[in-house]
């Protein structure tokens, strides 16, 4: 076959271009994919000019999920992912996040004087998800994603304590130590918040298109979450040693999973026999 990066020949089975060093394994799927439409769509072209209501109705049957190919699915995955969310500036997004927090402060705390941990859930819920729309491209670097979502948490967290000063009449700023305290872990809530919606964009991103530039971390979540979604063993064949990485979270994931199972066993035996220990 001949590579479609660089137009020189390789063989059917490789996994890498040794030519220009592309990723090979989801290229391979695409075009298995595109050669067994390819065969379907010649077998249906040779039928009878006036074939049976049944056999037409065969022929355009959809092909059944699990038959798609392994990396062909997480791409499809990720490119309706892509298609689905808003397309915004950085800078839209950032003060859309920020409205929509200073509104949800204002419902919560100062209209129907509700408990803070509705607050707290605004706060990480809308975060999260101008996070997720904020960054349409890759980037090799995440520290402007983490300054954005500092900057946010910063400017959100000054505004409520301005609102909340005129309406009580107290100190814009803590006046003790414990204030402030609750002050920077509210703000790091926010900040990581909308750094983990950003992260997760990112990885999205990465999954539909894996020669895109990213940084280090998206490049192994994008490898973990595509063979979660693909079903096959992680695995890079650009570097050995990402394969150890990626079979040590595998791990850690089904000894956490277990653990949960466990202690959900023995809170449910707990709660049944409790009564009677």
């Amino acid at each position: 076959m001949k590579c479609p990066f660089c137009a020189e020949e390789v063989k059917d089975d490789a996994a890498v271009c040794k030519h220009c060093r592309y990723d090979l394994t989801v290229v391979r799927a695409l075009l298995e994919r595109i050669e067994e439409l390819t065969r379907k769509l010649q077998s249906v072209t040779a039928l009878p000019a006036d074939p049976p209501p049944v056999n037409r109705q065969r022929s355009i049957e959809a092909v059944p999920v699990a038959q798609v190919p392994h990396g062909e699915r997480a791409v499809a995955i990720a490119d309706a992912i892509g298609r689905h969310t808003p397309v915004l500036s950085p800078l839209a997004t950032v003060l859309l996040a920020l409205g929509a927090l200073l509104l949800a402060h204002f419902v919560i705390v100062i209209h129907y004087d509700l408990s803070l941990l509705w607050l707290h859930i605004a706060s990480l819920v809308l975060p999260f998800a101008f996070g997720f729309i904020y960054r349409q491209n890759t980037t090799e670097y995440l520290f402007s994603d983490l300054l954005a979502g500092v900057l946010l948490a910063v400017v959100a967290i000054l505004a409520m304590s301005a609102v909340v000063a005129k309406v009580d009449k107290v100190p814009v700023l803590p006046t003790d130590r414990q204030g402030w305290i609750e002050y920077i872990e509210y703000g790091a809530s926010i900040a990581l918040a909308f750094f983990a919606g950003a992260v997760c964009r990112q990885t999205a991103i990465a999954m539909s298109r894996p020669t895109a530039k990213t940084s280090g971390f998206v490049y192994f979540a994008a490898k973990y979450a595509t063979a979660k979604v693909s079903g096959v063993t992680p695995h890079d064949p650009h570097d050995p040693r990402m394969d150890k990485y990626l079979k040590r979270v595998g791990l850690a994931e089904k000894i956490i999973t277990a653990s949960i199972a466990g202690a959900s066993a023995l809170m449910s035996v707990w709660s049944g026999l409790g009564q009677f220990l």
